[in-house]
């Protein structure tokens, strides 16, 4: 598969978009390898596989979530707090 050099970035994109419509909400992922291979899994699950597409992305955080510290002590874990 070639792939054809887009005739402007996809920021260039994303400013016309505000311009044009400057109460859209927009949010771009990170422009790394992280935000790269995010958007290639889901180009190759939404447009390959024609899977249903999923909620948008408005965040960045996609690991792990971690209790408070409130909630750990009504669990009856034993804690050790370091600095």
């Amino acid at each position: 598969m070639r792939f054809r050099k887009p005739d402007f970035s996809p920021l260039e994109s994303l400013f016309k978009i505000k311009k044009r419509k400057p109460e859209a909400r927009l949010y771009t992922i990170h422009a790394n390898d992280a935000g790269t291979s995010i958007g290639a899994a889901y180009y190759l699950w939404n447009q390959k596989l024609k899977n249903p597409r999923t909620k948008p992305i408005n965040h960045s955080y996609l690991g792990p979530e971690y209790l408070s510290y409130a909630r750990l002590k009504t669990l009856s874990i034993p804690l050790k707090e370091v600095k």
